[in-house]
């Protein structure tokens, strides 16, 4: 929209999201085995962040903070890129023993949140925030920050609350893990959009359509 009222035709804008192999995320291993593997509490309620670990974009202290007020059932995993080395420092202050940061390549990520019980990241503003689409292809529960772009990305009101709030977020995942009716409902509505709007088989067509348009227009020139 800004680049159309820049004065760009409407023609040569394009808008697809980057696409996501879900099945990828239909992991058949069970939960049991999975946290057993990667050293995971079986009696924890796990919150999983994959994002780059960071205070000034992704908020990992804001979640850190979040989580700690959670008390002794919970457990924070946090995947990613360490950018700033004091969030280990302030989670072991915090958190004691109640996180990880495992090292956990690309192509065995999606073990990653099918050992988890819910996930969020703490941007307050993304382009995009792939790893939602993940964890929704994973069939996770997801808490977003309230804002456009994350109500557009999944779809469901009900994943988010203001992150800008000290307390908010905590109450959210708690609200979220037991509300469990609801939330098995509002995991697989996530779940039918992320296959009807992010899989590679739905978009195919779209980057297909979108080259032939420019390589038409190339020609024509």
């Amino acid at each position: 929209q800004n680049v159309i009222r820049f004065g760009i035709g409407p023609e040569k804008v394009f808008s697809i999201p980057p696409p996501v192999r879900t099945e990828k995320f239909r992991v058949r291993e069970e939960r049991k085995a999975l946290r057993d593997r990667y050293g995971i509490p079986q009696d924890k309620r796990v919150v999983l962040s994959v994002a780059a670990l960071n205070r000034v974009h992704k908020r990992t202290d804001y979640l850190i903070r979040e989580v700690a007020t959670l008390g002794q059932d919970y457990f924070l995993l946090l995947v990613g890129h360490v950018e700033d080395s004091s969030l280990e420092s302030l989670a072991r202050e915090l958190l004691v023993d109640r996180f990880r940061f495992p090292h956990t390549p690309f192509e065995t990520v999606e073990e990653i949140y099918s050992l988890a019980d819910l996930f969020t990241v703490c941007s307050l503003a993304e382009g995009f925030c792939l790893a939602f689409v993940e964890a929704m292809s994973a069939r996770l529960p997801v808490v977003a920050h309230d804002s456009h772009h994350f109500e557009w990305l999944i779809g469901d009101r009900r994943c988010l609350v203001d992150m800008s709030q000290e307390g908010d977020l905590a109450r959210k995942i708690e609200q979220t893990l037991r509300d469990e009716k609801e939330t098995e409902e509002i995991v697989s509505g996530n779940y039918d959009r992320a296959i009807g709007r992010f899989d590679w088989s739905v978009l195919k067509k779209k980057y297909l359509e979108m080259y032939e348009r420019i390589s038409h227009e190339s020609l024509e020139t």
